[in-house]
């Protein structure tokens, strides 16, 4: 549940004809929008495109014989008609994979995008957040330096293994890390020196804010929920970024709030 303080400030704010200036946020949406179309294709970020979104956020992991694919799971099971852990998979077979049916009919015969594919469609359109899942690191970066795609990107690692190769490889791109408390904040910093520090929940978004705040740091803030109680609560708290699974109706809120996503 979200803390009701936020909402019940910007409804009296809106009751004495007094509301605060549109703040500048960028919207992400979470796996290409997860709500609105197949999760990590191409169609979703068409549709992504369409909304005006600024960001996208991308799950990435490597196939057996080295080629990365958009895939949130660690099989290809729940959102294609393959089945297998696509790490184990070649990409000959990943390449044959319908990636849209499980969502709906329409998107029938939808692929699982190759990263390459998915960074080329989306270039000068889209800036991606990724996800780092599994895959070798080196390989990775070589691939976003060959096409010379970081500076509209933002990198995120599951596990702190791939985020110190990234940074030996990579030093200066930009780099999400997590962080609970003010005190993780000025412990990371010097780490990993990231330019965006995300938060699980509003409390420690509230807590971390002023010291990300004076290191030029952003926020990031994800949230599953998109009706205008939870998304108020949200604004309250003044998020740089905010990641959702239904940019078409958090755009349509955001919208009548004055603010562009």
């Amino acid at each position: 549940m979200f803390p009701g303080r936020g909402s019940i400030v910007l409804t009296i704010l809106g009751i004495l004809g007094i509301m605060p200036s549109a703040p500048a946020m960028e919207l992400v949406a979470h796996r290409c929008g997860v709500d609105i179309a197949p999760e990590n294709t191409l169609a979703a970020a068409r549709r992504c495109i369409e909304l005006g979104v600024s960001w996208v956020e991308i799950d990435v992991r490597q196939s057996r014989d080295g080629v990365f694919y958009l895939m949130h799971d660690p099989t290809v099971d729940r959102t294609t008609n393959g089945t297998g852990l696509l790490s184990e998979l070649e990409s000959t077979y990943i390449d044959t994979l319908d990636a849209g049916s499980w969502f709906d009919s329409h998107y029938e015969g939808e692929r699982v995008p190759r990263l390459r594919d998915f960074l080329l469609a989306v270039r000068g359109k889209l800036k991606v957040f990724v996800d780092f899942k599994a895959g070798n690191v080196m390989n990775f970066v070589a691939l976003v330096r060959e096409l010379n795609a970081w500076n509209n990107m933002l990198f995120a690692f599951s596990f702190s293994r791939d985020a110190r190769r990234f940074r030996e490889l990579a030093p200066d791109w930009p780099l999400k890390v997590f962080a609970r408390e003010p005190g993780d904040v000025e412990r990371l910093v010097p780490v990993w020196r990231p330019v965006a520090v995300e938060c699980y929940t509003l409390r420690e978004l509230e807590r971390v804010t002023p010291i990300c705040r004076a290191h030029g740091i952003k926020t990031v803030f994800f949230t599953s929920r998109s009706d205008a109680e939870s998304l108020g609560a949200i604004l309250a708290h003044g998020p740089d970024m905010l990641g959702v699974n239904n940019p078409e109706t958090v755009c349509r809120y955001l919208s009548d709030k004055g603010i562009n996503p």
